[in-house]
C-alpha cells in the first residue's frame, strides 16, 4: 500500500535514522553504542536527528489519522 509514495517513503527515512543512530557501527548514538572511539553529537545534529524524526513521526500519525474509517 502507498510503495513509492510518500508515506512509503517517510516510513523508510525513520527506519534508516533509527539504524543509524542505534548502530553500533553507524551513528551509534542510543543503546547501540561503542564505547571504543565514541564520537558525542553537536548540539546541532542532535538538533538536526530530534527535528527530523519529530517530523517524521507527526507526519506517519496525521497520515494514520486521516487513513482511519470515520467513526461514527
Amino acid at each position: 500500500l502507498h510503495r513509492g509514495q510518500t508515506l512509503d517513503r517517510v516510513s523508510a527515512w525513520l527506519e534508516n535514522i533509527y539504524g543509524y543512530l542505534s548502530a553500533p557501527d553507524g551513528g551509534g548514538i542510543r543503546h547501540g553504542t561503542a564505547l571504543s572511539g565514541y564520537e558525542e553529537l553537536t548540539a546541532g545534529e542532535a538538533r538536526l536527528y530530534c527535528d527530523l524524526s519529530r517530523s517524521y513521526i507527526t507526519y506517519l500519525l496525521h497520515e494514520h489519522a486521516r487513513l482511519q474509517p470515520d467513526s461514527l
